[in-house]
């Protein structure tokens, strides 16, 4: 049971995080006016984002990897 969560649940976030990102890139000018962020501010929020995407292609891997192959 444990296994099939994480198998779902990985590759759920993921596709989150990477809709969320194209979202992002898309509102960013409407972020910067509203919240009068500057360039580096909303840099920083991208690149986050973009290290957690990572974390969870590498997390994928690893749990691929050491679960058990039928």
């Amino acid at each position: 049971m444990g296994e099939s969560v994480i198998m779902v649940a990985l590759p759920a976030i993921h596709t989150i995080a990477v809709y969320d990102g194209i979202a992002f890139g898309g509102l960013m000018p409407l972020f910067q006016q509203y919240f009068n962020k500057s360039d580096s501010g909303i840099a920083t929020i991208k690149t986050t984002g973009d290290a957690c995407t990572s974390i969870t292609l590498i997390a994928m891997w690893l749990f691929g990897d050491f679960l058990p192959k039928k």
